[in-house]
């Protein structure tokens, strides 16, 4: 990633609606910094969550996303310590409930 391609992002974000860097985003521009960063997997349901879960091996955190979800903890969208595919795909169904119309995917 170079200057250019960082720049990219950051003007993409400025015309964006929420204005707001993509979390995956800003983790990419800091590896490519040498700045350590979690490893990461998506699901765009409670399903492919509880399976990304899987594959990156319990426990884990989950954190609910969207376009205006700056303040996860805040918003009371993020769960720790998960330690089974049923309580990821709990805690994810859970959290589109409580946030409807907010949470599109999940980290």
């Amino acid at each position: 990633m170079n200057n250019g391609q960082i720049r990219e992002i950051l003007t993409g974000a400025e015309k964006s609606r929420s204005g707001l860097v993509p979390e995956s985003a800003v983790k990419e521009i800091f590896h490519n910094f040498g700045i350590p960063v979690v490893s990461e997997r998506s699901g765009a349901s409670p399903g492919e969550a509880a399976t990304a879960a899987r594959l990156t091996g319990f426990p884990v955190v989950l954190k609910g996303t969207g376009a205006t979800t700056l303040h996860k903890t805040d918003m009371g969208l993020v769960r720790l310590g998960l330690t089974s595919e049923q309580e990821v795909e709990k805690e994810a169904t859970e959290m589109i409930a409580s946030h409807p119309g907010v949470v599109d995917s999940f980290i």
